[in-house]
């Protein structure tokens, strides 16, 4: 499944061609923790780099990924129970935020 397979990019192995067959793009998670990697693999892609404060930030992760009741309606609840691979995304989304936190920022 394509969780798996960001899995294997997470862990340093990444086939970028079976993630991206049949897109033509990526955004935002999971991708954007993989950033670096990215570019160097497609040196002609282009990249829009959004920036806001740590904050801003912290404030919509904390309230969408990070939060069991959140307001896309408990979506990764709906996910973890109805997709056999839920324990799979949870572990990719461990590795994302593992990944991505900024330094001296800690999860409450």
């Amino acid at each position: 499944n394509h969780f798996s397979m960001w899995e294997e990019a997470y862990l340093g192995r990444p086939d970028w061609k079976s993630i991206f067959k049949g897109y033509k793009a990526t955004l935002d998670y999971p991708g954007c923790a993989m950033f670096a990697e990215l570019m160097a693999e497609y040196p002609n892609a282009k990249v829009l780099l959004t920036v806001r404060s740590a904050e801003s930030w912290y404030k919509s992760v904390s309230d969408t990924i990070w939060s069991p009741i959140s307001p896309e309606e408990h979506w990764v609840w709906r996910w973890n129970v109805r997709l056999s691979y839920g324990r799979t995304w949870q572990r990719v989304a461990k590795m994302f935020t593992k990944k991505t936190l900024l330094p001296g920022v800690t999860r409450r």
